[in-house]
């Protein structure tokens, strides 16, 4: 572990405990994510963890909690550690991203950010679909009106600048011609809107709860979208991915 940690320890340990309002992130998120990148291993972590806590853990939980407050929503925060069973033979124990998310009853789609090496990002939508939602988002990606309405609201967060993302396949699914007019959309297994704030001075302040905000309601018409043609997944929890 490089000598400087010590500083950023002996600073962390100086400080204040963080405030339960988000003010922005702490002075080491970028470089922490930068030294993981190099040394993700046990010792790190345990050397560096208050140093996450204080500076990445703390104020994304304070974050969560201001924005689904908002909207009425309810927090998941996603564990530090990565599941070994599925992971890579060269990866880490330590994820390369500290994430959660927001999920209220009126919406199966999730509101999500997450900081990183990258900055900050903020979307919104349905990743992966299940099974069942998968082939009501086929049949109205199918359906000349309602597929042509989605390409629309696609192309018009293109402009707010959200990219859209999710789980898809290489190719369209079978039965479908590959020049489909919306092969595209029908090759998507999820899909998800969203934007990188970049890593920078900004994400020391309220900046990223502001992006946030814009982000997620841009992606406001798309969402009405997902939950009027796809909606819940209506089968079993142990059924799920």
């Amino acid at each position: 572990m490089p000598a400087r940690w010590n500083a950023y320890i002996a600073a962390v340990a100086s400080r204040d405990p963080a405030p339960d309002t988000f003010t922005g992130f702490g002075p080491a998120v970028t470089d922490w994510f930068v030294a993981l990148a190099s040394d993700d291993s046990r010792a790190f972590w345990r050397a560096t963890r208050d140093v996450w806590q204080r500076d990445i853990r703390s104020p994304l939980e304070a974050l969560l909690g201001e924005l689904a407050a908002e909207v009425g929503g309810r927090v998941k925060l996603f564990r530090p550690y990565r599941d070994m069973r599925y992971a890579s033979a060269d990866a880490g124990p330590i994820k390369p991203q500290a994430g959660g998310l927001v999920r209220t009853a009126e919406s199966a789609s999730a509101r999500y950010v997450e900081v990183s090496i990258e900055g900050f990002y903020a979307g919104r939508g349905m990743y992966r679909f299940e099974r069942d939602q998968l082939e009501r988002y086929r049949a109205a990606a199918l359906e000349a009106r309602s597929g042509e309405r989605l390409e629309g609201l696609l192309v018009r967060a293109a402009a707010d600048a959200l990219e859209v993302g999710g789980d898809a396949l290489k190719t369209v699914p079978r039965g479908v011609a590959r020049d489909h007019p919306r092969a595209a959309l029908l090759r998507r297994k999820g899909l998800f809107l969203g934007a990188t704030l970049p890593p920078g001075a900004a994400l020391e302040t309220s900046a990223p709860r502001d992006h946030a905000r814009r982000v997620w309601a841009a992606a406001d018409e798309a969402i009405a979208w997902l939950d009027a043609h796809v909606g819940p997944s209506e089968l079993p929890r142990p059924g799920r991915r």
